[in-house]
């Protein structure tokens, strides 16, 4: 009888120790984020979750860029971002009056994220400051079921240290960037959000 009494008790400790039934899993891959959200500015959604407490929302609008930012006031400053190319893909015109422009230009039909990573890459010789930013190369990784490039760069300011990473990705024809600039320690939050992406299909209601 004793022993009938307590093999529910040893069961419930061993699946408490292993997590039990994965909320605890979960838990930790959704910690600092808020609910999922769906985003269109172009013509392909893409949905994540988002960083919550300190992480004040702003919409972006850059260059090629639509998207929103997620930024955090402290020293130093953090930023998320997770903005759409619009199909606006980066070149740099060598010829005539506009030599050394950056301008736009269409997607070409069916390009692959390792086609057009060149045109939108994060440039060291972008940042200001006494040093350049030491970069990575770039490593294939996946996000929301694509294919996806990523690489990390560190700056300093006179002032603070900073660390980026930037990953791209296609999807329906669309290419996003996901990029977050602050602290190294801000990597596990920002790849959460990473992690959370997923791309519905457009037109469909996630």
């Amino acid at each position: 009888m004793r022993s009938r009494l307590l093999l529910p008790i040893l069961c419930s400790l061993l699946l408490a120790a292993c997590g039990g039934d994965g909320s605890s899993s979960r838990s930790t891959r959704t910690k600092g984020l808020s609910e999922p959200e769906t985003w269109t500015w172009g013509d392909v959604p893409i949905r994540f979750a988002p960083p919550t407490g300190d992480w004040e929302r702003h919409r972006w609008q850059q260059g090629g860029l639509e998207g929103v930012s997620f930024q955090i006031r402290r020293a130093p400053a953090g930023r998320i971002l997770v903005a759409d190319y619009r199909s606006l893909y980066r070149k740099h015109s060598r010829t005539g009056s506009n030599s050394g422009r950056v301008e736009f230009e269409p997607a070409p039909p069916n390009a692959s994220i390792d086609e057009v990573v060149d045109r939108v890459r994060f440039d060291p010789r972008s940042m200001p400051g006494p040093r350049e930013a030491i970069c990575t190369e770039l490593e294939a990784r996946e996000v929301g079921g694509q294919r996806a490039l990523t690489l990390d760069y560190t700056w300093n300011d006179e002032r603070d240290d900073f660390f980026g990473r930037e990953v791209y990705v296609m999807a329906n024809g669309s290419l996003f960037v996901l990029t977050l600039l602050g602290k190294e320690s801000d990597v596990k939050l920002f790849e959460r959000v990473v992690d959370s992406v997923q791309f519905p299909e457009p037109g469909t209601t996630p």
